[in-house]
């Protein structure tokens, strides 16, 4: 085996165990880990997989490949937090891989380990590695079809385009049909300003008729089951999204708003990729050897900047491009002015600075075991003994990588399963279950609607901003009530008349519950624990579950 080799596979290894931490610890968080928990719930009682629901109701939104991977695993694993999450942190385990494969096929394995290891850290990846939604799975197939069509390319080797387009199809059949089109953009502008005919126009049509049938099958499909209710989700999902959704921004906050994300999102290592690209481009040599990466990452950020759409994990399919840019600049260049030297101390440094004291803030203001402090220490040691023989920079950036890999296991391992003392809905759902098994009874929550409970509950609940006092109280039949503890509710029912029937009242569960936006805005949710911890409770509401029985 080769010292490459043997550095690949100590790395890797190391990225599996870090993903692998703590991924069904948490309960299923809300918004949208919970539809897809929900429906995969919903999948599995039914017996039917053709067709998703939340809650009961037809769920249109997003085609069926993550649906059907969580709903696989769950089928072997049973229905659980670790099952709904395995295949996406397979996923992501994957997705790592071919950068590692991609890096090595453009350029050569020291560039593919090191693009590998800067993909793998970047915060919004590492953060949705194992989150139960399509974004991994979405990132895995598009990467993989790049791959494969450039392994076609420079092979000439039939076969790989074919799987290119497969996998392409399936990209479209994960989060939609306009996957093919930003395919096809880099692609063909890949081979206008390449100026390479290896592969003939002829055979691009046939991949992008490949893709569309594979793609556009499940769409077919539902219009020719549901008609006009899909067909109106399914623009609005796709055409909709990107022409008429309403944008939150302005138009110059809206052509600032992806490389304002990016400056979280590929932390610790996006400075160093603003720095990266300056330079690649300001060096034609070094723009044409990375040419694919360069357009990958503009046509993703063209696209979703002038799109009206606009959320941070748009630009996440373009993490692999800016990794492989970034490794090749480290690789390729050595700074030898000292204005030059200074900013590219800057670039790697300062993110290596930031994440040190973090380390202590999170283990002080935590309360966490200081053994977690053992963990940027063993990360340096292993870091720099794998990383022998590297150049000086390249040793440096491996050093980063190790730090936030340190970094992002005191938050697995430690904050993240802190936090769950701030969240009931598991409890909330297993009291329901226990005091109920026949899912027949319905759960009211007065004033909102929590996306989780119908998974925990698991039964229809009705919430919202219309669901007042009165109009649950008007609801006839047995019912739980989850219910602002501050209302008079639980004292008009205790004896009261309604609908012309005596009422009994239990209460089964009290506490409070987070009413201050998402909790897949994780670090606001963290934030806002981190408060009701030390007695500010002003983000959470006081709820009382209650059981109404009727003689």
């Amino acid at each position: 085996m080769t010292t490459e080799s043997r550095q690949f596979y100590l790395f890797y290894g190391i990225i599996i165990l870090i993903y692998s931490l703590n991924i069904g610890g948490n309960a299923i968080w809300t918004t949208h880990e919970a539809y897809y928990a929900e429906a995969v719930r919903e999948m599995l009682e039914s017996g039917t997989w053709s067709e998703f629901f939340f809650n009961y109701e037809p769920r249109f939104q997003k085609p069926p490949v993550t649906y059907w991977l969580m709903a696989g695993s769950s089928s072997i694993f049973g229905l659980s937090e670790f099952a709904l999450r395995l295949p996406i942190l397979l996923c992501s385990l994957f997705t790592v891989l071919v950068v590692y494969k991609l890096g090595k096929l453009l350029f050569d394995e020291k560039i593919g380990l090191l693009s590998m290891l800067i993909f793998s850290m970047s915060l919004q990846f590492v953060w949705f590695k194992a989150y139960a939604s399509p974004e991994i799975p979405l990132t895995f197939l598009f990467t993989l079809s790049l791959y494969a069509y450039l392994k076609g390319l420079l092979t000439a080797n039939n076969n790989w385009l074919y799987y290119s387009w497969i996998a392409l199809g399936l990209t479209a059949l994960t989060k939609g049909f306009p996957y093919i089109l930003l395919f096809f953009a880099i692609v063909l502008i890949h081979r206008f300003l390449g100026k390479n005919s290896r592969i003939e126009f002829s055979k691009l049509i046939i991949g992008f008729l490949i893709g569309s049938i594979i793609g556009l099958s499940w769409p077919i499909y539902m219009i020719f089951i549901q008609g006009d209710q899909y067909f109106q989700i399914f623009m609005s999902e796709t055409i909709g999204r990107a022409t008429t959704h309403s944008s939150t921004v302005g138009v110059f906050d809206g052509i600032i708003f992806y490389p304002q994300t990016i400056l979280w999102s590929f932390f610790p290592f996006s400075i160093l990729f603003y720095y990266a690209l300056l330079k690649s481009i300001k060096y034609p040599e070094k723009t044409k050897k990375l040419l694919l990466p360069i357009i990958w990452f503009g046509v993703f950020l063209v696209v979703f900047t002038f799109s009206s759409g606009k959320l941070p994990i748009y630009i996440l399919q373009a993490h692999p491009a800016m990794a492989i840019i970034v490794g090749y600049v480290i690789v390729n260049s050595e700074p030898r002015r000292r204005l030059e030297s200074l900013i590219w101390k800057l670039s790697l440094w300062l993110p290596g600075f930031l994440i040190v004291p973090v380390l202590f803030m999170l283990i002080q203001r935590f309360n966490l075991s200081w053994f977690y402090i053992l963990l940027p220490l063993i990360a340096v040691g292993i870091t720099l003994y794998g990383s022998k023989g590297f150049p000086r920079l390249m040793r440096q950036t491996v050093l980063i990588w190790g730090l936030s890999g340190s970094l992002m296991s005191i938050i697995f391992l430690g904050v993240m399963p802190w936090t769950e003392q701030f969240r009931p809905y598991k409890k909330i759902g297993e009291v329901i279950r226990t005091e109920a098994p026949d899912s027949g009874i319905p759960l009211y929550i007065e004033g909102r609607f929590l996306d989780n409970l119908p998974f925990f509950a698991g039964r229809n609940v009705y919430g919202g901003a219309d669901w007042t006092v009165k109009k649950i109280e008007d609801q006839p039949g047995e019912k739980f009530v989850l219910l602002k503890k501050r209302n008079s509710f639980t004292t008009r029912l205790n004896g009261g008349q309604a609908l012309g029937m005596t009422k009994r009242m239990t209460i089964l569960w009290q506490g409070p519950i987070h009413a201050k936006g998402p909790e897949d805005h994780f670090f606001k949710f963290i934030r806002d624990c981190y408060l009701l911890s030390k007695g500010d409770s002003s983000r959470f509401a006081n709820y009382q579950l209650i059981k109404i029985r009727i003689n």
